[in-house]
């Protein structure tokens, strides 16, 4: 962790403006300015660099800290202001918005997350400005008590308070913080913290930043192959095209296991690595025990060199040529020489790791269905339960290549079960946000009764968009299933379209989960409670955070279906490009598989 993202996280005021530009600056300065009492616009830094804000950006934070506490206390204090923890903790309290003394960064959470209209993923950045700069006006709002209870239905009893001794009555002195300048401001830092924080502004480590899902394939690092024993096939001009080698463990990523030993696809990977004559004979390899690695590595187009003369096969050990293809012996070469054997093998390893993904899939889907105890018609969930059973049934044969048309019939069937669910469950979806649009308010002096109703709508919703995205998980499943079938390339190409369609509506910025979150956010705003402003500002919050939560769970969902499908289809064309595939074998058989990498290698 660098110092300057340990300031940041730790509720630093100058880490924020220190790492802000001049128009990230230029609303605090606006606001200082406004005042006639500030003493920003007097200082010679102001008047010499104005408006290059950044060149005095110190100055910015010592004035908010100025307006932070009154004029008594400061001269007090040496002429300076209380600390930024103290001013966002006073603001809090002036906004009646839970805060807890020495918890900077949480405390500016909790204004942001009442006063923005909308969900902080949601929003792009032109859309971030823009509602920042809504919350400040917000916010501001509520330091006017007595308009803030007039809007509530209490306007009688605001006036009564506010006049004569009424404001004693509310602690309301001419010595305190000026709010107008404090709460504006200090919502402006929470809102620049989030986003240098989201941004990495602050120079955050590369382990902790997200990860761009790239596969990046480097070429075979030839300095490994004075250590290794490799089988090398090369077309008639002498370019290398296929590698087979020992290698170490090779750690990073996931082994997915593959099928029965008694499989003939398994049979065929188990004859690959008992035909690399460099790694040991086929007697041995089958008596082998314990754990060891192979690394195939496809380095251009095998069936093209197979068309234009065939291949020449050499065995190596370190960088010494071992033996040649004439010293091989037929029944080893055929398999390993011959361009659709090898290709076939390459598709065996790629169906088991498919095989191995989809039960792993499905078996997760299955047992969150069981888990929803209360699906809302249970149709629903008799239709999801009983295509993820057929998927189970039929994934290893359909992955073994079986491939009949009364299985393809029965998938088809399947999809058209599903898409019926999914639009009731959008009809659904869209009748529970007009119901919670429509929710109002009767009480004068506490919303408790409303904001009731608005925490079970908030859960109908969210099991909605929960049985949802489990339908489509299922569509996805059927669709991987349905793309080992030959033909019909149209209708994948448009089932995986409708399915990503579907998706992006369940990603942070889909419009599914904006409408959702903003017709909630929407009501909440309208709550309210004369006598405890606090404890209902701390049930929003946890209506918020509950939802956010949920919505961040929902999109995850959602971009790992994303992915899914696009590592699918990057996987099938994987064999017509050069490839990287990994082997484990144990006590002499293939046993696992790594996904296939796929790039120009050298």
């Amino acid at each position: 962790m660098t110092e300057m993202l340990g300031r940041l996280l730790g509720g630093d005021l100058y880490a924020v403006l220190s790492l802000a530009t001049n128009a990230e600056l230029d609303p605090l300065v606006k606001i200082i300015t406004a005042k006639l009492t500030n003493f920003l616009d007097v200082k010679d830094e102001y008047k010499r660099y104005q408006p290059n804000h950044r060149n005095y950006h110190t100055l910015i934070g010592d004035e908010l800290r100025l307006y932070g506490g009154n004029s008594l206390m400061n001269l007090g204090r040496g002429v300076e202001g209380p600390s930024y923890d103290e001013i966002v903790a006073n603001v809090c309290w002036k906004l009646s918005v839970p805060y807890e003394k020495g918890r900077t960064v949480e405390n500016e959470a909790n204004l942001l997350d009442i006063f923005l209209e909308q969900r902080w993923r949601t929003l792009n950045p032109a859309e971030r400005d823009l509602l920042a700069g809504a919350a400040r006006e917000a916010a501001l709002g509520k330091t006017s008590e007595k308009a803030w209870y007039a809007r509530s239905g209490a306007a009688a009893l605001a006036t009564t308070l506010f006049t004569g001794p009424g404001s004693a009555v509310l602690g309301i002195s001419l010595l305190d913080p000026s709010y107008k300048v404090t709460v504006p401001c200090v919502l402006h830092v929470a809102f620049l913290r989030r986003k240098f924080l989201e941004e990495g502004r602050a120079g955050a480590d590369e382990a902790k930043r997200p990860s761009t899902g790239e596969i990046r394939v480097e070429p075979v690092d030839k300095s490994d192959e004075a250590s290794t024993t490799s089988l090398e096939l090369h077309d008639d001009g002498g370019v290398r095209l296929l590698t087979i080698r020992d290698v170490p463990n090779m750690g990073g990523r996931q082994w997915s296991r593959i099928g029965d030993a008694d499989d003939a696809g398994v049979g065929r990977l188990n004859s690959l690595v008992q035909a690399v004559p460099a790694l040991g004979t086929a007697a041995e390899i089958a008596g082998a025990t314990g754990t060891r690695y192979m690394e195939v590595v496809c380095n251009g187009d095998l069936m093209k060199a197979a068309k234009g003369g065939g291949y020449r096969a050499m065995s190596r050990s370190g960088t010494k040529i071992t033996e040649h293809a004439n010293l091989f012996g037929a029944d080893k070469l055929s398999l390993v020489v011959n361009a659709t054997a090898l290709m076939n093998v390459a598709s065996v390893a790629l169906a088991q790791k498919h095989l191995a993904d989809i039960s792993e899939k499905l078996s997760a889907l299955k047992k969150e269905v069981d888990s929803v105890a209360d699906f809302q018609v249970a149709g629903r969930k008799a239709i999801l339960t009983s295509s993820i059973r057929y998927f189970e049934q039929i994934a290893p044969a359909v992955l073994a290549g079986e491939r009949s048309g009364g299985l393809a019939s029965r998938i088809e069937d399947c999809e058209a079960k599903l898409l019926e669910v999914q639009d009731h469950l959008a009809h659904d979806f869209a009748k529970a946000i007009k119901e919670l649009q429509d929710l109002k308010d009767g009480s004068w002096f506490s919303s408790s009764e409303y904001v009731d109703a608005i925490e079970r709508q908030q859960h109908q919703l969210n099991d909605l968009s929960e049985q949802q995205i489990m339908c489509l998980r299922a569509r996805a499943l059927g669709w991987q299933l349905l793309c080992e079938f030959p033909d019909g390339e149209i209708t994948k190409r448009r089932r995986r379209d409708d399915i990503l369609a579907s998706l992006d509506e369940l990603t942070a910025s889909g419009d599914r989960l904006r409408r959702m979150d903003a017709a909630l956010r929407e009501k909440l705003r309208n709550a309210s409670s004369l006598w405890s402003a606090s404890a209902m500002n701390s049930r929003k919050l946890g209506i918020m955070r509950t939802g956010d939560k949920f919505l961040t769970k929902l999109a995850e969902e959602g971009g790992r279906i994303m992915e899914g499908i696009k590592e699918s289809e990057e996987d099938r064309s994987a064999l017509q490009r050069p490839f990287r595939m990994r082997l484990m074998i144990e006590d002499g058989r293939v046993s696992a598989v790594q996904p296939l990498e796929v790039a120009a290698l050298a």
